[in-house]
């Protein structure tokens, strides 16, 4: 369940690993839109760019429940 990679010190959950993938396609698909001279394609760049954040954002969601339903089991 957990990746080797780590994050100021703690595992990665694949939630997390993938949250991070996202927020990295969003920032690239900003820098792309930024240099687009067509609006319309700027603002569909953006947009999806703002779909990968918000999966990030879910997915941060997920791994922290997650990790807050683990903690919570007796020992």
């Amino acid at each position: 369940m957990y990746c080797r990679e780590a994050v100021s010190g703690r595992s990665m959950t694949r939630e997390l690993f993938r949250a991070v993938r996202y927020r990295n396609y969003a920032e690239e698909l900003r820098i792309v839109a930024a240099d687009q001279k067509e609006a319309g394609n700027r603002q569909i760049l953006v947009e999806i760019a703002d779909d990968y954040d918000r999966l990030a954002g879910e997915l941060e969601a997920i791994a922290e429940a997650r990790s807050a339903l683990i903690e919570r089991q007796p020992s």
